[in-house]
């Protein structure tokens, strides 16, 4: 014989105090993109821990650094924007790559490559922004020297003269 389990549905409903018939619910709906996201998200940390080689002569062994990267990400808790970001676009290639029929070696080294993609193209932004930054301040700073009051004379003797007329050494303001 067969157990049959019996299920109860309990339903949390507020009435309200003024006596209509209106039912309001007490419970939100769950968010199904938020839980979504969280099983992805547990799935790749559980993947990355399987294929995560304990050998050096494993054949996933130079993947180690960004499985072990990528794996510390997902389980942070606060990630910054550009963090989430990575993690939403890591948890889409690996549904692709999943539902694409690959085995779980692929997907892991797969989302790994990505991964490692992601963060050097950020870094080439950073690197671009910075450079851009600093050509920017010192086209500031090359304006400031032009209209600078104080601007030295040069003399024949590698002397400098301020405009004060007191002498200077070339290269010292």
């Amino acid at each position: 014989m067969m157990p049959s389990p019996k299920w109860k549905l309990i339903v949390d409903v507020e009435y309200p105090a003024n006596g209509t018939n209106e039912v309001t619910s007490t419970t939100a709906p769950p968010n199904f993109s938020e839980l979504d996201e969280t099983r992805k998200t547990q799935e790749v940390v559980s993947l990355l821990g399987e294929i995560m080689p304990a050998d050096s002569a494993s054949p996933v062994a130079s993947y180690l650094p960004v499985f072990m990267s990528l794996r510390l990400l997902m389980l942070q808790q606060n990630r910054s924007n550009a963090e989430n970001d990575f993690v939403k676009t890591i948890l889409g290639s690996y549904a692709a790559y999943k539902s694409g029929g690959r085995t779980q070696q692929e997907v892991a080294v797969l989302i790994a490559t990505d991964y490692s993609f992601l963060m050097q193209r950020s870094m080439q932004k950073q690197n671009s922004s910075v450079a851009s930054r600093l050509q920017s301040s010192q086209h500031l700073q090359q304006q400031l020297v032009t209209n600078n009051p104080f601007q030295q004379l040069t003399t024949g003797s590698g002397l400098l003269l301020n405009a004060h007329n007191h002498p200077t050494l070339a290269g010292q303001m």
